[in-house]
């Protein structure tokens, strides 16, 4: 039995995750969604960088470009770079 109620909790947590995925997409600015979708299936890093960085500035190409938080883990990978960083 201890199977089935682990299976089942998996199965909860993915449900779960999964609304809240759905969710947080239905805010994020159209052009950005995909990003966000796709960092969310696990299969791309850069998707995943790119979706934080955009996460973390308001969807704000621009602002990651910007970027001057020095001591995020993503500074070095963060896209958008200005030319002279590249």
């Amino acid at each position: 039995m201890s199977g089935d109620s682990s299976t089942a909790d998996l199965m909860n947590a993915a449900v779960k995750q999964q609304s809240a995925i759905d969710e947080k997409a239905k805010r994020i600015p159209p052009l950005y969604r995909n990003w966000y979708l796709k960092a969310m299936e696990g299969n791309s890093r850069k998707n995943a960088i790119t979706a934080m960085c955009l996460d973390c500035t308001s969807w704000n190409r621009i602002e990651v470009e910007r970027c001057s938080s020095l001591a995020c883990p993503l500074y070095m990978y963060r896209p958008y770079k200005p030319e002279e960083e590249q």
